[in-house]
């Protein structure tokens, strides 16, 4: 027996358990319980396809907050060192736009379905096996339709930095925030 039967055999059988993330993944202690400083909403937009240069093949327009990140219009997300923040992910579309922050790791707080604007409630919904609330993670797919809340407390560096959907071609079309961390306390 070799190759792929050998390593088969050595797998079944054996019961396939929940990962716990490694501790340099994410701060020691839980953001759960935390007041955040400030909330902010990221509502995905996708506009209608247009003819877009050098193929003209029709493609959408992307933005956060109805504003596509671009020269001179850049959505920007201002927060400090050591404060927590919440942000509200809403995909209000049936597409997927997985969401993705450098530089510093979230919190999962929770994960609502749902397309309110076809009158539906946001309800919780099982994002398992993917990800449940708790879980510490770089990139998420919010539930589309329906919204995504996590929380983040930068640590670390202080600059410029950057979220936004980890679909390139969405991103390069405007799905992105600039985000700039400050030491608001002045320490060094």
């Amino acid at each position: 027996m070799g190759g792929m039967e050998e390593a088969k055999s050595r797998i079944e059988g054996v019961e396939l358990k929940r990962f716990k993330n490694p501790s340099y993944y994410h701060p020691s202690q839980s953001l759960l319980d935390s007041d955040p400083t400030e909330i902010f909403d990221f509502v995905y937009y996708q506009g209608p396809k247009i003819p877009s240069p050098p193929s003209f093949v029709p493609s959408s327009l992307y933005g956060i907050n109805e504003r596509p990140y671009e020269d001179g219009n850049k959505t920007v997300l201002k927060v400090c060192l050591d404060s927590v923040y919440e942000l509200k992910v809403v995909n209000p579309t049936t597409a997927s736009h997985p969401f993705h922050m450098h530089t510093n790791h979230f919190q999962v707080v929770s994960a609502l379905c749902g397309d309110t604007s076809k009158g539906e409630e946001l309800r919780e919904c099982d994002t398992s096996p993917d990800y449940v609330k708790g879980d510490w993670r770089d990139t998420i797919t919010p539930p589309s339709p329906g919204e995504v809340v996590v929380r983040f407390q930068p640590r670390d560096w202080v600059g410029d930095s950057f979220a936004h959907c980890h679909i390139f071609g969405h991103e390069d079309r405007g799905m992105a925030v600039k985000v700039i961390i400050s030491d608001c306390k002045g320490n060094s």
